[in-house]
């Protein structure tokens, strides 16, 4: 079934990719996560970020949020604040020790872009096409089934 054989491609890239991501970040974020980093990487892009924001960036339950953001503080990756007006709500910003991953994350992306370019520059425009709708679509479908299990959180 070429269903079957499709979706072992889909997993096999997915592990490779993990792999050469940590193979060519290797000690670059100081045994920092995956999900640890891209948080550090949203509170860098975002002026004045907050959990909702930050939840919402990534896909995880504001209470998932609630312990990275932690974790992050207690690292000294981010600081959080309030407003002065506005008492209820915590915003994050990065320290000069989360500016430094973040920036490391930022090289690590865009080596990452060149090199993918690198083997999308030798595929078919009519096929880029092809795999482009294909893969909007099934992140679309990802997502849909994504949104069961935000209602049970």
């Amino acid at each position: 079934m070429m269903e079957m054989e499709l979706l072992k491609e889909f997993e096999k890239l997915y592990q490779l990719q993990e792999t050469i991501a940590q193979l060519s970040t290797k000690d670059l974020y100081d045994a920092l996560g995956t999900t640890d980093t891209h948080c550090i990487n949203f509170i860098g892009t975002v002026q004045e970020a907050n959990g909702v924001q930050i939840s919402a960036n990534l896909g995880l339950t504001r209470s998932a949020i609630s312990k990275i953001t932690t974790r992050l503080e207690k690292k000294g990756y981010i600081q959080g604040y309030k407003k002065a007006n506005n008492h209820k709500e915590v915003f994050y910003r990065l320290t000069e020790q989360g500016q430094e991953i973040y920036c490391k994350h930022e090289k690590a992306h865009n080596a990452w872009l060149i090199r993918d370019q690198e083997f999308l520059k030798t595929v078919d425009e009519a096929e880029k096409k092809i795999m482009l709708r294909v893969l909007k679509d099934f992140n679309h479908y990802i997502l849909e089934k994504m949104e069961v299990f935000k209602d049970d959180n």
